[in-house]
């Protein structure tokens, strides 16, 4: 029983998560091995070191992880690449289910760094890409980001769930090159400009003159919208809450929190829970039922919360009875038998 206590969950293995990687990195430098385990499994790189290394002591040469992995045959190369030849991206998922579909003999092992290099890709942590492009942010820029319109809804979930795609969404946001007019749909500048005669000069007018009315804790462009909304910039989005509150989320110093049907913001990054909302409310308007809590959040922020939910967060952080005149066990048992 470690000090640090690890939920395995389903037919999970560490010494094969583990030594499968090492597999697929290889060579590796000793500590970059364990940074990438940690960005690929969450579990730090020091607990990493001390309880798993055991695992691969075998690998280690010289401050290096090598080992000597098998190879595709010319066929199972030739048949493999014409598959990888259809994008230029793959999540480590998807080329796993390549391998076992092509029925390579040597099976995943043969997924590594030196086989993918030559078939003409670039193995990181959880993803390869084509060597066509001298690293990843070139690659999203042209398979992913060389439209007006980036619905992310079709973009590979495991390649969505990577920290270098959410970096590159990032660098996107506060570069204002794209902006979401809707739930997961990203729109670039050019489309802005055509749609809605928005520069990026006006983009950054409207963040300046909107954000002197950042007072309260929590806001998005349906709560302050009866106050900005006269706005002769403003007025350029047609009503667009939505995209309204994505230019208010795109600044420096604004954070968010993605609900239901809505964004909330805040100017204080900690304070971006669903229960400080709650309590937030409660604190300006006093103690109310489950009901008229729930209607109020969505009144203000333009979300969709079911009562349930709202009932299951205020049970989970004990804090129910203060701000309630109602209880939420009969609703948490109606969300658990449903």
């Amino acid at each position: 029983f470690r000090r640090i206590p690890v939920m395995i969950i389903g037919d999970g293995d560490e010494e094969k998560q583990i030594v499968r990687l090492v597999k697929e990195l290889s060579p590796i430098e000793y500590w970059d091995f364990y940074e990438a385990y940690e960005e690929r499994y969450g579990l730090r790189k020091e607990s990493a070191i001390a309880n798993l290394g055991s695992y691969i002591e075998k690998y280690h040469t010289n401050n290096e992880y090598i080992t000597d992995l098998p190879r595709l045959s010319y066929e199972e190369e030739t048949r493999i690449k014409r598959v990888l030849e259809k994008k230029d991206i793959w999540s480590i998922e998807e080329l796993e289910s390549v391998f076992t579909e092509e029925n390579v003999a040597s099976g995943i092992d043969a997924l590594n760094n030196t086989t993918l290099y030559d078939m003409g890709f670039t193995l990181n942590i959880g993803y390869a890409y084509s060597r066509k492009y001298s690293n990843v942010t070139e690659c999203l820029e042209n398979c992913i980001f060389s439209k007006e319109l980036v619905d992310l809804n079709e973009v590979d979930p495991e390649i969505s769930r990577l920290s270098s795609f959410k970096n590159y969404i990032y660098t996107l946001r506060l570069s204002l090159d794209y902006i979401e007019i809707s739930p997961k749909l990203l729109a670039s500048k050019g489309f802005l400009e055509k749609e809605y005669g928005l520069t990026e000069e006006i983009i950054r007018e409207i963040q300046a003159s909107i954000s002197s009315f950042y007072t309260e804790k929590y806001f998005n462009a349906n709560s302050l919208w009866e106050s900005i909304k006269e706005d002769n910039n403003v007025g350029l989005l047609k009503g667009n809450k939505w995209l309204c509150t994505s230019i208010m989320r795109q600044q420096e110093g604004v954070f968010s929190l993605s609900v239901v049907n809505a964004v909330i913001l805040s100017l204080q990054r900690d304070e971006l829970a669903l229960a400080k909302i709650c309590t937030w409310i409660v604190e300006r308007e006093g103690r109310m039922t489950l009901d008229r809590l729930t209607n109020r959040i969505n009144e203000l922020f333009g979300s969709g919360f079911d009562k349930h939910k709202i009932a299951f967060k205020l049970k989970e952080q004990g804090n129910a009875e203060e701000l309630l005149t109602d209880g939420v066990d009969e609703y948490i048992e109606q969300l658990i038998s449903a």
